[in-house]
């Protein structure tokens, strides 16, 4: 499948190592399973790996995922649980790792190391789904999730920059950084809300922003529109 749990170079082995556990006693749920040449909602399927009796992982041209089997998919909570059984390559394959029972992987050879990437990406893209299963409550340092919402809650009456502009901008003087900021900044969906103002900041304070940067108009200039 996904480039982030299969190398290339093990694809021959891993797609022999799936049909031997099949043959060995593994039962591919009755029509269920993807096949090459079949439809994803990523496009064609190219690749089909085995790594269990109900879950395989697919690849197509541009990317991947996981697909769960019908009885598979019930078991993921509703909130939670891809549509049609499909879990995408980049976030939602750690879903099924991390609650579904070891046994379901039967054919993954790296089940252990995908075990353990998938908890670490649920800390960071689905807290809830974490915290809801270990009743463990996360703190912000293990969260990137729980960071950016903390910093939405804090800075949601502040000017946060949105862009900038260095000093090769004519609006913008030498050793100045330009910026174009909106109240809040932008949400979790990269969306900016509200009018947008202007502002010069100097640019080693503005290179030691962090994550992001909040404009102060007490000490930052307004100017017209870069």
């Amino acid at each position: 499948m996904s480039k982030n749990l299969y190398g290339a170079d093990e694809k021959a082995l891993k797609d022999a190592f799936g049909r031997a556990y099949m043959e060995a006693g593994g039962k591919k749920a009755s029509g269920e399973g993807p096949s090459k040449g079949s439809h994803s909602p990523w496009g064609s399927i190219q690749s089909v790996t085995v790594l269990g009796n109900e879950v395989w992982s697919v690849g197509t041209a541009g990317h991947g995922g996981i697909k769960l089997s019908r009885r598979l998919n019930a078991l993921i909570p509703a909130d939670f649980r891809g549509k049609g059984g499909w879990y995408e390559e980049d976030t939602e394959w750690a879903i099924p790792y991390f609650l579904l029972p070891a046994s379901e992987f039967g054919a993954d050879l790296r089940y252990a190391e995908n075990l353990k990437g998938a908890e670490s990406s649920v800390k960071n893209w689905n807290p809830a789904l974490y915290e809801k299963k270990t009743g463990k409550k996360l703190k912000l340092e293990e969260s990137l999730t729980r960071r950016n919402e903390d910093f939405y809650e804090k800075s949601k009456h502040s000017w946060v920059v949105n862009s900038a502009s260095g000093d090769w901008h004519p609006k913008v003087p030498k050793g100045m950084v330009g910026v174009a900021a909106t109240i809040g900044g932008r949400d979790m969906q990269g969306r900016a809300h509200g009018p947008e103002k202007f502002f010069l900041v100097p640019e080693a304070e503005y290179a030691e922003r962090g994550r992001s940067f909040i404009v102060d108009p007490s000490r930052h200039k307004e100017i017209d529109k870069l």
